[in-house]
């Protein structure tokens, strides 16, 4: 892999020395559950998709964060900017199951 000019491997994400800035449980899956899937929306049974676990966000992350940014969802209004930044850096990062 290339190094950076610190002499640290680089792989093309956009990650810190640490690794991700973003955690999926930490800062995603809490955001979706409160925002997303809830009942009458993107819960079991609802709308379409069902975003209640890692794989079905991951799968439609860039659906999720092109809506999330445009503020077309959630339909309760748009989110502060603070959590669209974060939804587009887990994605910038990998959308890493972390």
């Amino acid at each position: 892999m290339p190094n950076d000019t610190t002499g640290t491997e680089t792989t093309g994400t956009d990650t810190t020395a640490t690794g991700p800035t973003v955690s999926f449980a930490r800062d995603i899956k809490p955001l979706i559950e409160t925002k997303c899937a809830i009942s009458g929306c993107h819960a079991a049974n609802f709308n379409f998709p069902t975003l209640e676990n890692y794989t079905q966000i991951e799968q439609n992350k860039s659906r999720v964060n092109s809506n999330v940014q445009s503020g077309s969802m959630p339909q309760n209004g748009p989110l502060p900017q603070n959590q669209k930044d974060l939804i587009q850096t887990w994605i910038n990062e990998g959308a890493l199951n972390n």
